[in-house]
């Protein structure tokens, strides 16, 4: 069969990986019940298939993989403009599928044939673009060979969820023509789902509101395992004891409501404040011709450059218009620092009934310049809340209930 897979339109790496592929479907194709009969019982073998390399989702699945037989399938290694380590050294299985990027879609093309060969019991998906052909995919494989779906979802519906900030030209073109194409697609994704994790409340309501029943739903949130955070020790230091130092992060792109934390920075009643801008990204230049002396631009800053902005400021502001969760705001809190952000912000749900942050809609900087203020003169994060952010076995939790919940 491999013979066929020949030719110079091929790269020898993903050539050998096709042979491979069907040399070994060969046995699953014609005896797929002789194959099954040496798996171990008991553990179930769990296929889950992910966008990227995120270091924050790695201790989540290490710690699956000690529940369950485990292989992590990476639709690509890095995202753009993301300046991750992506350097893997978790203990869990996993590969990168070979792929074809158009847009934000991944073409996925031995995907059917590996999920044939390997015939997990369950097919856990993060729900995004990159992994829309392995969602297709276990659709029409389950229904084969049998085996159960695990949805995660982090979609959530904001003014400004269908605004395409990170493409322009004919990358604008192919990522409303995706989304349209997603829009079409995900009645039947949702119904054959066996189970749908949802990593927020926004995200549950995101589903409902979509028809997905509540039975079929496990709801849980993000979290900044521990591991990830930086534990270089800040100085101690007197230099700017009688200053409030408000502190962003992020992605200097329209989605981050930056210009609303600037307008609201011009009225801000707090004497001897300064405002602390870390990110890079294409609106930096023109946010930064209205030049303040007491804003201060410190462009892209490593994590451990990061970890000490985020210990020695009194007050960290998200202005999101759209973000499905904003994990920087479990980084503050984990680091002590009060947060103000935004309804349009997944992590907001952390705050309420808290004195750890506020909560605004987006775009009001009169109400982000009061909750600025408010915030450095009561805000306060317990060591409860510290933990939660933080705690690998809350982030685990919503899987292995969804995953229980299977019949495999």
């Amino acid at each position: 069969m491999s013979e066929y897979i020949s030719g110079g339109f091929l790269e020898p790496k993903i050539r050998a990986l096709l042979n491979n592929v069907l040399h070994k479907n060969v046995n699953v194709i014609l005896g797929g019940a002789l194959a099954n009969m040496y798996m171990p019982c008991g553990e179930k073998t769990v296929h889950l298939y992910h966008n990227v390399v995120a270091p924050y989702r790695l201790p989540i699945f290490n710690r699956l993989a000690e529940s369950y037989d485990l292989t992590v399938h990476f639709a690509k290694e890095k995202e753009v403009g993301r300046k991750w380590d992506t350097n893997i050294t978790e203990d869990f299985k996993y590969n990168f599928l070979p792929s074809l990027n158009v847009g934000p879609f991944c073409l996925l093309f031995t995907v059917p044939l590996q999920m044939i060969r390997d015939r997990p019991d369950v097919h856990l998906h993060g729900e995004s673009h990159q992994t829309l052909m392995a969602i297709l995919s276990s659709i029409i494989v389950t229904r084969l060979v049998g085996g159960d779906i695990v949805l995660w979802s982090e979609w959530v519906d904001t003014k400004a969820s269908k605004s395409n900030y990170h493409h322009t030209g004919l990358s604008l073109l192919v990522s409303r023509v995706t989304d349209f194409m997603y829009c079409l697609l995900r009645p039947l994704i949702y119904r054959e789902a066996n189970m749908l994790v949802a990593y927020s409340e926004k995200s549950y309501q995101f589903l409902r509101e979509r028809g997905v029943p509540e039975e079929k739903i496990v709801t849980g949130h993000q979290v900044m395992p521990k591991s990830c955070l930086s534990t270089q020790q800040v100085e101690d230091t007197n230099d700017n004891k009688d200053t409030t130092t408000y502190l962003f992060i992020g992605y200097l792109e329209r989605r981050k409501g930056l210009d609303t934390l600037l307008n609201a920075w011009t009225h801000l009643d707090c004497p001897n404040a300064e405002l602390i801008i870390a990110g890079s990204g294409p609106e930096r230049d023109r946010l930064e011709e209205n030049d303040n002396e007491t804003v201060n631009w410190v462009g892209y800053v490593d994590e451990g450059k990061k970890a000490k902005l985020l210990r020695e400021a009194d007050v960290f502001v998200l202005p999101t218009r759209h973000d499905p969760w904003g994990l920087v705001v479990n980084e503050a809190l984990a680091y002590g620092t009060p947060v103000v952000t935004t309804e349009a912000a997944g992590a907001s749900e952390l705050l309420r009934n808290s004195n750890a942050g506020c909560v605004i809609e987006p775009d009001d900087a009169t109400a982000l310049a009061s909750a600025m203020v408010t915030l450095k003169r009561d805000g306060t994060v317990t060591e409860r809340l510290r933990n939660r952010v933080t705690d690998v076995s809350v982030g685990v939790r919503p899987f292995k209930q969804a995953i229980a919940k299977t019949s495999s």
